[in-house]
């Protein structure tokens, strides 16, 4: 038997020996070149023969990674549920290199090999091989830098690949290691062959080939025991780690000659000092550089701030990510630090720089809003309200007292009571027109422009005596000519003197005893004067009183019975002399508005009938019902309803005269104590009503919507108000009336010329007694 064991291993090396010469040619897969899904396909189909057919397969590759990191150099995976088929990850921290791959069962298998230093910054090759694949346990062998490192026996098989190779995705790291400051040079893959072939693809001189062992060693372990299975097993690697270290001797050698021969031109040269690695200083820009004893003969001091490292390479750290600055867009990262920007319009904060993670987390950026009302000047119009936002303002209307917007700005309101100086005569007052303008009037008894005042007995709107007035004004002219010289006074629509008519009055009327047209009391002269002489009352007084009676209320200043105003003739009086509004004046005017309005034929303000004063004249004397009268009467059936005491048709109270006069007395408690009466639609007491026509706000129920101020505005402007039923403008109503056309919707089918002609050419009316008729009622 001492012969047997050295023929026995020279069996075993001729087999190794044809193994060598009968091994096949080496498949090469450039998986850095695969572009598209063609050829992604055809590398997994042989990929895919390979891992079937053969016993060995190689992944070849060069890398280069920074210390301490790694990450997937090499995957296949199931497009569907994403099945690792082979992954080869490099875990950098720990020196390892993990092989994971699905096991026939389903699970993840994990293969560990260790003493691998990849990530140190320098270029590595490494070369995994993974034999025996035909058989039921597999080896994996990891060689780096042409050396075995480790290796592990009786693993788990792979799994074959699907049939369908467009269903498996071939993968690695050239993007990631990119990211990581790192590189993929190269990664093949190796289809059979052996160790020292695969070693051609990385310039790795390996000597002699353990493919022939793979090859035979299903017929070794059929022949030989478990101890010599092991000591050719060691052989095998005896003999791949003498030819690693004739390369080492050989590689040695050459370095010592280059020693060598560098000693002796130093010696030449007479330099006996050895030269220093850190020049030039290959640590990271500004950083340090001491020399060592330990490899690499150098030692990097500590990265920059705002940079993390190991002092040969040094990444910037993006402070930005803690967020310093007051919003994220406005934080920049710079080299070794951050900076934000300045502050967003309307904000204001001091500008922020720095350097680092721990000063990015101790200063923050701070922006204050901006009050521009305080702190820019002419941010809005003068005298206008500015509203201050975060970030902006806003400009509102004019303050109070003030008028205009924006664009035109806010000039002051004109108002009486803000003139620095009274401009009107001592006999006259202060009055608002409706376009804003102040001007005087002179008061009740007074005539003249307002500026200028004289006497004025017959109150006919002209002074006693002429007065010299500055403007010219008619006012302050003296018209007592005409009554005194019999010319036709201009604007007289009878075209008679007052001669005339006074004598036509007094030969006829109080000669004959005829009624005189327009005698709104029905009475010849002698039944009025045998009332007076007799103290009997007149039928249609609606006072109830004698004439001695009236007289005796005007002379002791009582109130008489049934007086509605509640006031004395003294007072009455003083009110139309000092021009006051009266308590208790519905219609909230002086009696200078009144009579400019009487005059000028102008719709009052308040006017509910929206008809002037002659159009009402009109409808008295012709018995005509009004347009827009709700009760469908004439004003002789009302007076006749009134004074018999008689329920008129169409009364919705269903009231008598005398009961309607008893509830406004209720009603007038009502407007003095402030309480809502009873049946007010509104709901709002008098005070509430006033209010909203004084502060301009919208009443509740108000069906127009719009307040006194948008009403008055649109009568001045001219624009047509919302809700107006007519369609037409102030200006077109006005129009109307002067042109003499026929206003659209005008139900009487007559111009104002028309019903002007029927006032004059039909009946002659006392004026002067209508005058007094109705200052007696005011």
């Amino acid at each position: 038997m001492g012969w047997g064991f050295p023929v026995l291993l020279a069996v075993l090396l001729a087999q190794l020996s044809a193994g060598f010469r009968d091994a096949p040619d080496v498949q090469v897969i450039d998986v850095l070149s695969l572009q598209d899904s063609k050829q992604n396909v055809a590398a997994v189909e042989k990929l895919s023969g390979g891992l079937s057919a053969l016993s060995d397969v190689y992944v070849v590759s060069t890398i280069r990674l920074p210390v301490k990191m790694g990450g997937i150099l090499f995957g296949l995976y199931s497009k569907q549920d994403n099945r690792k088929y082979l992954e080869v990850a490099i875990m950098g921290k720990i020196h390892k290199v993990l092989v994971r791959y699905v096991k026939a069962d389903g699970k993840v298998h994990t293969v560990n090999l260790q003493n691998s230093v990849l990530a140190d910054g320098r270029t590595h090759s490494i070369i995994l091989r993974l034999g025996g694949l035909q058989r039921s346990n597999m080896q994996v062998e990891l060689y780096a830098d042409c050396r075995l490192v480790d290796s592990s026996q009786g693993v788990p098989p792979l799994v074959p690949l699907p049939r369908e190779a467009d269903m498996v995705e071939i993968r690695h790291g050239q993007k990631s290691y990119a990211r990581l400051q790192g590189a993929v040079e190269s990664l093949r893959l190796a289809l059979g062959g052996s160790v020292a072939k695969a070693g051609a693809l990385t310039d790795c001189p390996f000597q002699g080939d353990s493919s022939a062992f793979n090859s035979v060693n299903g017929e070794v372990q059929s022949i030989l025991g478990e101890h010599t299975k092991a000591l050719i097993g060691q052989l095998i690697i005896f003999n791949q780690i003498l030819g690693e270290l004739r390369q080492d001797i050989r590689e040695q050698v050459k370095e010592m000659s280059l020693i060598r021969n560098t000693i002796l031109e130093c010696q030449v040269c007479g330099f006996h000092e050895p030269r220093s690695r850190c020049s030039p200083n290959p640590c990271y820009r500004g950083v340090s550089c001491m020399d060592s004893l330990q490899y690499p003969g150098y030692t990097c001091g500590q990265c920059p701030p705002g940079t993390t490292g190991n002092g040969t390479h040094c990444r910037d750290v993006d402070e930005c990510e803690l967020q310093p600055c007051y919003s994220p867009e406005a934080c920049v990262n710079t080299e070794g630090g951050f900076s934000c920007q300045p502050c967003p319009p309307g904000l204001w904060g001091a500008p922020l720089a720095g350097t680092g993670l721990d000063y990015a987390k101790t200063h923050k950026q701070e922006c204050v809003d901006i009050d521009e009302c305080v702190d820019l000047p002419d941010t809005c119009a003068s005298n206008s309200v500015c509203i201050n936002t975060v970030g902006s303002y806003k400009c509102g209307g004019c303050k109070p007292g003030f008028y205009g917007n924006q664009t035109s700005g806010c000039s002051p309101r004109k108002s009486c009571a803000a003139l620095t100086f009274n401009p009107c005569d001592t006999n006259a007052h202060c009055a608002m027109e409706r376009n804003g303008e102040v001007s005087c009037r002179c008061n009740v008894g007074w005539a003249g422009n307002g500026h200028t005042c004289g006497m004025d007995t017959d109150i006919d709107g002209y002074p006693d005596r002429s007065l010299p007035c500055m403007d010219n004004d008619k006012h302050c002219k003296q018209v007592r000519s005409h009554l005194e010289t019999g010319q036709v006074a201009p604007g007289n629509r009878s075209g008679r003197t007052w001669k005339q008519v006074r004598s036509h009055l007094v030969t006829w009327y109080l000669q004959t005893g005829h009624v005189a047209p327009g005698n709104r009391s029905g009475r010849t002269w002698k039944q009025v004067r045998s009332h007076l002489e007799t103290g009997q009352i007149a039928p249609g007084n609606r006072s109830c009183h004698t004439w001695k009676q009236v007289m005796s209320h005007l002379e002791t200043g009582q109130i008489a019975s049934g007086n509605r105003s509640d006031r004395t003739w003294k007072q009455v009086r003083s009110h139309l002399e000092t021009g006051q509004v009266a308590p208790g004046n519905r219609s909230d005017r002086i009696w200078k508005q009144v009579r400019s309005h009487l005059e000028t034929g102008q719709i009052a303000s308040g006017n509910r009938s929206g008809r002037t004063w002659k159009q009402v004249r009109s409808h008295l004397e012709t018995g005509q019902v009004a347009p827009g009268n709700r009760f469908g009467r004439t004003w002789k059936q009302v007076r006749l309803h009134l004074e018999t005491g008689q329920v008129a048709p169409g009364n919705r109270l269903g009231r008598t005269w005398k009961q309607v006069r008893s509830h406004l007395k209720q009603v007038r408690s009502h407007l003095e104590t402030g309480q809502v009466a009873p049946g007010n639609r509104l709901g709002r007491t008098w005070k509430q009503v006033r209010s909203h026509l004084e502060t301009g706000q919208v009443a509740s129920g108000n069906r127009s919507g719009r307040t006194w101020k948008q009403v008055r505005l649109h009568l001045e402007t001219g624009q047509i108000a919302p809700g107006n039923r007519s369609g037409r403008t102030w200006k077109q109503v006005r129009s109307h009336l002067e042109t003499g056309q026929v206003a659209p919707g005008n139900r009487s089918g007559r111009t104002w010329k028309q019903v002007m002609s029927h006032l004059e050419t039909g009946q002659i009316v006392n004026f002067p007694q209508l005058l007094v008729s109705i200052m007696m009622r005011w």
